[in-house]
């Protein structure tokens, strides 16, 4: 197919000024649980999620949440994570009780019944803060099963132009992506609130 040379004037630079990191999983749940081993996100943080396949309602900007929180009793060991969890292994979570990090060999984790299970009872009135480092909670519901690819990057890490007109091209240096304006509407800027997606459709350099 042959393609049109446009002149450097007619491109607007959108730049992802951070690597994005790569997504492996989005449960089908409410809320849907992102997996992306080693993330480095924190509650409250913002994220732009794109690609995901399948699981298409995880794709956009959301609100990360990575820990949860339980009070010990004195008597229970296993309490109950409302979210949900995915991952089992010990070292993909970093537990504290009372402020306290706890070894891997204190704590078991069971995806099935959606619980952490302590050797001992922490005790009555205790903070147990678990910190999850593989996956992440986003303020969305799933509506597939999630099928394959997806990457992220922060709020802080994503520039677009402010203001699109419809039509309008766009050159995404990070990703060597070219992008069509398919209406005129603000884009997104870190902090704001339109998601490039809604907006910006892809077009293939090759």
């Amino acid at each position: 197919m042959a393609q049109q040379k446009l002149d450097r004037k007619d491109f607007q630079i959108a730049v992802k000024t951070e690597t994005p990191k790569v997504i492996t999983g989005a449960s089908n749940a409410n809320p849907i649980i992102i997996t992306s081993v080693g993330h480095n996100l924190e509650s409250t943080q913002k994220v732009t999620i794109s690609d995901v396949g399948g699981n298409t309602n995880s794709n956009g900007l959301k609100t990360v949440t990575n820990s949860t929180s339980f009070t010990g009793d004195g008597s229970n060991t296993t309490f109950t994570f409302s979210d949900g969890i995915l991952l089992t292994t010990p070292a993909s979570y970093r537990v504290s009780i009372d402020g306290d990090n706890q070894a891997t060999t204190t704590y078991t984790l069971d995806a099935s019944a959606n619980t952490i299970t302590f050797t001992s009872a922490p005790g009555n009135g205790l903070a147990i803060v678990v910190i999850h480092l593989d996956t992440f909670y986003i303020n969305a519901a799933g509506n597939s099963n999630y099928t394959s690819g997806g990457e992220f990057v922060t709020a802080e890490g994503v520039r677009f132009k402010k203001e699109a007109q419809k039509g309008e091209l766009f050159y995404d240096t990070g990703e060597n992506k070219l992008y069509i304006a398919t209406t005129t509407a603000g884009v997104f800027v870190a902090g704001g609130p339109q998601n490039p997606d809604s907006i910006l459709k892809s077009i293939a350099l090759t």
